[in-house]
């Protein structure tokens, strides 16, 4: 994040958006931006954009953050279901997993 906040220092919301969308890959979905977003989401931005450039700086340092997140996950999970496709998954034992888990959460 300190890296994030020394390469947007200055730079207005809308930039750092659009610069999300480009670093995420998101222009390849072209109309992503103007016709799907929600409009809670669209609403959220417009406000955002009303507030102090350190503050707006913050929130899409957050959000970029998040997106990529969330783009690391849908990956990760399209690896595994991938892995399935392929034949590659085995059973599980669930109270093998539910003991596992429970002995991970005994020990925080």
């Amino acid at each position: 994040m300190a890296l994030l906040s020394h390469l947007f220092l200055g730079l207005p919301f809308r930039w750092l958006w659009s610069t999300a969308v480009s670093v995420l890959n998101l222009e390849n979905r072209s109309l992503w931006y103007t016709s799907t977003m929600t409009k809670l989401l669209q609403e959220a931005i417009d406000k955002v954009s009303t507030l102090p450039e350190a503050t707006q700086q913050s929130i899409a340092e957050d959000l970029i953050a998040h997106v990529a997140s969330v783009e690391h996950l849908r990956a990760e999970l399209q690896k595994g279901i991938n892995s399935l496709d392929r034949g590659e998954g085995e059973e599980l034992d669930i109270e093998q997993v539910i003991r596992t888990a429970r002995a991970a959460y005994d020990r925080n």
